[in-house]
């Protein structure tokens, strides 16, 4: 007769089965791919851009091409993001520039439909909040801009309150207050927790 205690002991020891999956090699690409985001809305595109300035569309339901190709800068794509609600809109962020483009436009010359010039140096991250209100933009000179994407304007500007040197490699809004921003920075020195602070 099985305890209760070899029967647990028996059920904890059983192994899922093993799925082998098949990876995939996208193709689309010259250089290297920087960033790649999936869609909320359509849970089996990805969009993917790289070094060689060029923005890729993949249905996983098809082959490993892309489905659209947007060749829209002669520096890399180190981001890129989704306006929220509107996954037609695609922010990409090369240099120090942030292009906005709608994909249904689909042209030969992809001109944008927006442009925002306002960080220092090279954006490592561009994020869009939930209510597509405003846009964050983490660079390498340690800022965090927040650009009011409905008006087209600047709004703020986020650095942190340390004496050193700096990166901020990424910024996200949080979805439950959509005007609050989580940002990593990264000390190039060493030194206390770095606090951000708005600046005029």
């Amino acid at each position: 007769m099985v305890s209760v205690a070899q029967e647990a002991q028996r059920a904890l020891n059983i192994q899922p089965p093993k799925i082998k999956l098949k990876a995939r090699r996208l193709k689309g690409h010259k250089d290297s791919t920087n960033c790649c985001i999936a869609s909320s809305q359509n849970p089996r595109l990805i969009v993917t851009s790289g070094e060689d300035g060029r923005v890729c569309w993949f249905d996983l339901r098809c082959n490993d091409e892309p489905r659209l190709t947007m060749d829209v800068s002669d520096e890399s794509i180190l981001s890129l993001c989704f306006k929220s609600g509107n996954e037609d809109n695609i922010y990409v962020s090369s240099g120090k520039e942030i292009k906005c483009f709608d994909v249904r436009l689909a042209a030969a010359k992809w001109e944008p439909l927006e442009n925002y010039n306002y960080n220092k140096e090279e954006i490592n991250k561009v994020t869009c909040n939930s209510r597509s209100s405003f846009l964050a933009a983490a660079d390498d000179s340690g800022e965090v801009k927040i650009i009011d994407i409905k008006q087209h304007c600047l709004y703020k500007t986020l650095r942190a309150e340390t004496g050193h040197t700096s990166i901020c490699s990424t910024v996200e809004f949080l979805p439950w207050r959509s005007w609050e921003v989580v940002v990593s920075i990264q000390l190039l020195c060493c030194g206390n927790s770095p606090k951000l602070a708005p600046t005029k």
